[in-house]
């Protein structure tokens, strides 16, 4: 079966469009028997409220879309505490993927630090280096983004990939998730680009 991705986030915020979208969309997975993939489906899934008529008339145009599709669509979201009533009910299988152990960790670093070539060569990462950067409670999509950076890094300093370059993405990566979990006074004195 192929596999049509659509990422909610390049799909307009009117409701005609998307519903124009959506049919489309809809028929030609059908058609193709595709398994559809909805990534980061989080606007079309949330809870109705009285304030957001803009959100409410998507939310509604998603349902009656996806009350006659005949197919397999996946949705991915981070957010199901924020669902409307309504698209749990017509939810199948709800899978949860649980946070990464270390050892997923170290899998997930490896792979990128792989891709992490620059002119000069491959990332270098000892073991034990790898092995602490596991011990980091971090999602794939973090690793991979400090994988990018500390490669850009290393590109403009025409050098390979190496456990500095990582480290100062790391710890970049920290002070901004401290400030954005909230850490007192001190989130209020710091500005991100």
């Amino acid at each position: 079966m192929p596999l049509y991705v659509l990422p909610a986030g390049q799909l307009s915020i009117d409701a005609v469009e998307v519903e124009k979208i959506l049919s489309n969309t809809f028929k030609l997975a059908s058609h193709w028997r595709a398994i559809l993939l909805l990534d980061e489906a989080d606007v079309f899934v949330e809870q109705r409220t009285t304030e957001n008529t803009l959100r409410n008339a998507l939310v509604t145009v998603f349902l009656r879309k996806l009350e006659y599709f005949e197919g397999i669509l996946f949705l991915t979201t981070n957010r199901v505490r924020t669902f409307d009533e309504a698209i749990v009910s017509r939810i199948h299988l709800a899978i949860r993927y649980n946070p990464l152990d270390q050892s997923a960790r170290k899998e997930i670093w490896k792979s990128f630090l792989a891709k992490a070539k620059t002119k000069q060569g491959p990332a270098v990462c000892k073991s034990k280096d790898l092995n602490r950067l596991a011990g980091i409670d971090l999602n794939g999509r973090e690793i991979k983004n400090i994988v990018s950076t500390a490669q850009a890094l290393a590109e403009y300093e025409e050098t390979q990939v190496n456990m500095s370059y990582l480290e100062i993405v790391v710890a970049a990566n920290r002070e901004f998730q401290t400030d954005f979990k909230g850490a007192g006074q001190i989130e209020s004195r710091n500005s991100y680009a």
